[in-house]
């Protein structure tokens, strides 16, 4: 197990330190003095155990284990401390022993066991979960599957029981009523026909569900039906939780960022043309792409042209119609002497804009195009970043 300790005691920390260093099975990554530094090791490193003082400068150790336990709710608390009253708190935050200075060494082999059982038991609770954990990709194409099994593709009875299954997982959780149902599904059937083709849509979701164990519950409800879902991982859903978060976009945390964008692989049930995942898959759209184009300016920033050209070419191949995207290879194009590459990235913005949206493309670009034309040897020795700027004084 991998352990960090704090205590504000140099002396007390060395001795605890050289008890724990003796034992089987215990790696120590750091003893601190300074909490910050401490928590700083917990939260980078694959830390299981944070040995607290209870005194500590800045902060008691109470408040910093509320604090690690928000940002890592994995992470086993041990107060250490000379002060007995304090117990009531530390068990209030479900802390596994709290050891009373001086500590004797039967008293530590003691604590340590307690935490060598408890990380057995979340181990093992972590495995069984990700055993039972049904995955569902919900971005570019629909997909289930569970975690270490090739089962055989679920077959829907027909495409407006997938299409039901999808709008009721779409709003899992909440009432989705029966007239909107007939009113998305059946726009055009009689009343009495809808509702029956409805009933026997249900049951043939029913049917399906039942081939997925206790993941899904189709529940009716007053003039509708509410889906719950048990140890369901939705790719979008995974993806938005990731970017959110994460600190804002730097240097640093690049390739967090890179890591997280790849769980959204596609527009939201791109391959169906449901009416109703529209603008969910409008709104994720967005969001991706801001991603991406901050991504790609961090890399301009940084000088990685090629990680930069890369991450505007991606989003230029998944929404053509991204003029910024393209505007920013044109630049890069520009800078690099590749004459050829901006005609044909502009040309391509042009048939993009008029193909997607029926529309030129925005004065600025044109302008600056028309520029670089006329003068494109000078363009060819000016700064990357001067060409960027011309977007403002262009606009």
């Amino acid at each position: 197990m991998n352990v960090v300790l704090i205590d504000d005691e140099q002396i007390a920390l060395d001795f605890f330190e050289l008890q724990l260093k003796e034992m089987d099975h215990v790696n120590v990554l750091g003893a601190f003095t300074n909490p910050s530094e401490g928590m700083e090791v917990i939260l980078k490193e694959n830390v299981d155990v944070a040995f607290l003082d209870i005194h500590i400068p800045g902060e008691d150790g109470v408040a910093l284990a509320r604090r690690l336990l928000r940002e890592n709710p994995e992470l086993i608390i041990v107060f250490v401390t000379a002060h007995e009253q304090y117990a009531v708190h530390a068990f209030e935050l479900n802390a596994v022993d709290y050891i009373v200075k001086p500590v004797g060494k039967d008293r530590l082999k003691a604590t340590i066991s307690r935490v060598q059982k408890k990380l057995v038991k979340k181990r093992m609770e972590k495995t069984n979960t990700e055993k039972d954990v049904l995955h569902v990709q919900l971005s570019k194409q629909f997909q289930l599957h569970k975690q270490g099994k090739d089962d055989e593709p679920i077959r829907w009875r027909t495409t407006r029981t997938k299409e039901l299954f999808l709008l009721l997982l779409h709003n899992r959780g909440t009432s989705v009523y029966k007239d909107e149902i007939i009113e998305l599904l059946w726009p055009d059937v009689e009343v009495e026909k809808a509702n029956a083709q409805l009933y026997t849509t249900v049951y043939h979701i029913r049917r399906v569900i039942q081939q997925l164990g206790n993941h899904f519950t189709l529940e009716n409800c007053t003039n509708g039906y509410v889906l719950y879902t048990r140890h369901v991982r939705i790719d979008v859903e995974v993806w938005e939780r990731t970017v959110d978060q994460l600190p804002s976009l730097r240097g640093e945390n690049l390739e967090s960022y890179e890591q997280a964008m790849v769980h959204y692989q596609g527009s939201y049930l791109q391959d169906h043309s449901f009416v109703w995942a529209i603008s969910e898959a409008e709104r994720l759209d967005r969001k991706w792409i801001q991603i991406a184009l901050n991504i790609a300016y961090q890399y301009d920033q940084e000088g990685n042209v090629s990680k930069a050209i890369h991450w505007n070419n991606t989003i230029c191949e998944r929404y053509p119609d991204v003029e910024e995207a393209h505007f920013n290879l044109m630049k890069h194009f520009a800078y690099e002497g590749k004459s050829a590459y901006v005609d044909f990235q502009y040309n391509t913005l042009v048939q993009s804009l008029e193909e997607e949206l029926g529309v030129a493309p925005s004065s600025y670009v044109v302008k600056w195009y028309e520029r670089w034309k006329s003068n494109k040897d000078n363009y060819r020795v000016n700064d990357l970043r001067t060409i960027t700027g011309e977007i403002d004084e262009d606009a």
